[in-house]
């Protein structure tokens, strides 16, 4: 429709003889200017360079103060070549400009101050367009078409998209995949604008967000929103945000500014900025933004209605059709996030301050006018870091209402005896909704804080039932749990864990931080093992098991770990045959350790180990490493040269108990249980260390030193040792 009516406006310019489009091309390749070849300053623009042409004038202002290269015309075998590196250009015309294309290099970086800059071309409707210079910029031509324009109420294109993230980076720093670059995050409060649409990115309380822009190995970018990001679209004042469209990966778990997930990444409404966020990572490649004048429409929360049931919803998936209401957020972004590995999870502790907060997670509106009379309504849930038990369950509450109407809190809710990551399962913590049969309603999750206790609340599942509420399992191997957990580390609630001839090669009872004790012990199969943690079955090293065992799988760091089932009472012995074993060590190389997805949990022994020692320059804590022989990473000096290194893998006294010798001479056997500590992180939980027999590698952590003779792991000579591994004096030397 507002093709056809840009269509017919055309059509009437000519018709009646008004201005119809026509181009203006400035052209720096065929003019007769003083340039630079090299830094003698020739073609510097030292103030401000004016040219007219046709009626279009071009503006080049001198370099910015910060800047350190000019701004200037650079000699090139075709011609004079604008090269800006910072300031501005502007663009101006004696009548309506509608497009403006730059015949540039790709060393191109501008925003413009109005319109829309996709790649190389502006559009937009304007007499005057202002163009920041972020970067290097490299330009041989200007098109300027004039005469044809936009009007109306959408002052913006929706043809082309606001944002192009796979061609503009709007001044935003990069993270380059596979480079140290990688880790950069972009800060809260970071803003990017293209036209009159400016995006700010903000994250829980300020600091480091959840938010960068990512460029490939092949050089695609894209925008990526992380869970608890928030990005705001906003545009001048009197003038409303009508449309966004979001193109990229699975856009669709966006949520619009209602708490809704939108419709194939697609929102409507007036707002002048609304936000947007996400419960798992969005790719983002486009943002499509219609807007104009108009006032703003407040919005409603949205809520689905689900009229069959049983209704279930385990949270570690997302938060599905229920609504996240904020009343008081304290300066924070958020109060619930989902956590892949134990649901919903509400806390408002942020770098170590309680901060005061309300903030509501709603269901979706359950209409019970057709449900049995026995409606149940159950989930499971953990509390921990409240100021005291009675805190808990006074700031962590349960809500219904009737819709339409007020809330209420909801009697019947079994809270744990004490605070700790333990759940109170679904099974557990039944509420009976007889009362509501015939009716409407919404539950609400009401989680509060103050200055003296903000905890953490955790939701793992909810069901609305009529009738008995039943427990399913699935049967899953150890090598499938494995996956599950190295891949996703996501939790599965309720699995039949088959066994056969599984070895307990470790146990162990340890107390926490808070002074909670835990136990557990490590079970082998094959080439896989899996830790089971508070499940108080009890087994001891050497015991075999044949069978199967009902629990939930809770990756930890993505170390395969299961729990006690839902129905912790299903958590037993009953299913299994025991038996005996032998107990003996895998053994594994120091570079197999460093990557290896296999043995997660297991009993080993790592031969030969050349012992790296460091200290951790924020803490000073000494720290111990097995260093991998084969395996070399890629690491740059302080002066920017590119040095290899060996990996290591951390050793750590995780039980508690062991001493670490106070130095290294000659190589160890390191006996351990080897640990996942995220997808691609492993680690040793030290047992013993011995002396192995008859290789005589030291490794000893020393300060460098001259004089004597110092070589590279390839044997070349160098004269000096920057940061790495070197032969000094016959032995191995790292350099810090």
């Amino acid at each position: 429709m507002k093709k056809l009516r840009y269509l017919f406006l055309a059509m009437l310019s000519m018709t009646f003889g008004m201005a119809v489009a026509s181009e203006v091309t400035i052209d720096f390749n065929g003019m007769d200017l003083a340039v630079s070849t090299s830094n003698d300053g020739s073609g510097d623009i030292n103030e401000t360079w004016t040219y007219t042409q046709e009626g279009v004038t071009i503006a080049v202002s001198p370099k910015s103060e910060s800047a350190t290269n000019p701004n200037r015309f650079w000699g090139t075998n075709s011609g004079p070549q604008l090269r800006c590196y910072s300031g501005t250009i502007t663009i101006s015309a004696n009548q309506n400009m509608s497009a403006i294309e730059f015949n540039a290099t790709s060393n191109f970086s501008l925003s413009a101050s109005t319109g829309t800059l996709n790649g190389k071309k502006w559009t937009g409707s304007a007499t005057s367009v202002e163009f920041s210079v972020a970067k290097n910029t490299q330009i041989n031509s200007i098109k300027v078409t004039l005469g044809a324009g936009q009007g109306g109420d959408d002052p913006n294109p929706v043809d082309d998209p606001t944002f192009d993230f796979t061609q503009n980076d709007y001044g935003m720093a990069h993270s380059v995949s596979g480079q140290e670059s990688g880790n950069t995050y972009l800060p809260s409060g970071t803003t990017f604008s293209s036209g009159s649409v400016t995006g700010t990115i903000t994250s829980k309380s300020g600091g480091t967000t959840t938010a960068r822009l990512w460029e490939t190995n092949t050089g695609v970018t894209d925008f990526r929103l992380y869970a608890g990001g928030k990005l705001t679209l906003s545009v001048p004042q009197g003038q409303v945000i009508k449309k966004v469209v979001f193109e990229g990966g699975d856009v669709s778990v966006l949520e619009g500014p209602d708490g809704a997930q939108l419709d194939n990444g697609t929102w409507e409404g007036s707002l002048n900025a609304p936000s947007f966020t996400c419960s798992k990572v969005q790719k983002i490649n486009y943002i499509y933004v219609t807007y104009g004048n108009g006032e703003e429409q407040p919005v409603e929360p949205s809520y689905a209605t689900i009229s069959t049931f049983p209704y279930d919803i385990a949270f570690q998936s997302g938060k599905g059709d229920f609504v996240i209401e904020d009343v008081e957020l304290d300066g924070l972004s958020y109060v619930w996030s989902v956590d892949a590995s134990y649901g919903m999870k509400a806390s408002a502790y942020y770098q170590q301050t309680n901060h005061t907060t309300e903030s509501w997670l709603v269901s979706p509106i359950f209409d019970l006018s057709s449900a049995s009379s026995n409606i149940t309504l159950s989930f499971g849930h953990a509390l921990n870091k409240f100021s005291d038990m009675q805190s808990a369950e006074t700031q962590a509450t349960v809500w219904v209402r009737e819709v339409g109407g007020q809330w209420s809190m909801l009697n019947g809710v079994t809270y744990p005896e004490t605070q700790s990551w333990n759940f109170i399962t679904s099974e557990n913590n039944q509420i009976s909704l007889a009362s509501y049969r015939g009716k409407k309603i919404q539950i609400a999750f009401k989680y509060e804080s103050d200055a003296n206790s903000a905890g953490t609340w955790e939701i793992s599942d909810f069901h609305i039932s009529s009738g008995a509420f039943v427990v399913t399992y699935q049967d899953m191997t150890m090598s499938e749990a494995t996956a599950i957990s190295i891949e996703s580390g996501t939790t599965v609630p309720n699995i039949n864990l088959q066994l056969n001839n599984a070895l307990v090669v470790y146990s162990f009872q340890r107390e926490s931080s808070s002074g909670v004790s835990h136990e557990g012990f490590f079970v082998r199969e094959g080439d896989y093992a899996i830790e089971f943690y508070d499940t108080g079955l009890g087994l001891q090293p050497g015991q075999t098991i044949t069978g199967s065992i009902k629990c939930k799988l809770a990756p930890y760091n993505n170390q395969p770990e299961v729990v006690k089932a839902d129905d912790a009472n299903d958590t037993n012995l009953s299913d299994v045959t025991l038996g005996r074993g032998t107990v003996a060590p895998y053994e594994m190389t120091a570079d197999e350790a460093y990557e290896s997805n296999t043995h997660l949990g297991d009993l080993v022994v790592v031969k030969n180990a050349t012992i790296v020692v460091k200290e951790n320059e924020s803490n000073g804590e000494t720290m111990y490493y097995v260093e991998c022989p084969n395996t070399l990473l890629n690491g740059k000096n302080e002066d920017g040269s590119e040095y290899q290194y060996n990996a290591t893998v951390r050793i750590q006294d995780y039980f508690g108990g062991f001493t670490f010798p106070t130095s290294f001479d000659g190589a160890y056997d390191v006996k351990a249980i080897y640990i996942a500590t995220g997808k691609k992180a492993r680690r040793l939980y030290v047992l013993s260390m011995t002396p192995s027999e008859g290789l005589p590698t030291a490794i000893n952590t020393v300060e460098q030193e001259g004089n004597n003779a110092i070589y590279n792991l390839q044997g070349v000579r160098v004269e000096k040792a920057v940061k790495g591994v070197y032969i000094m004096n016959g032995k191995k030397v790292v350099v810090k």
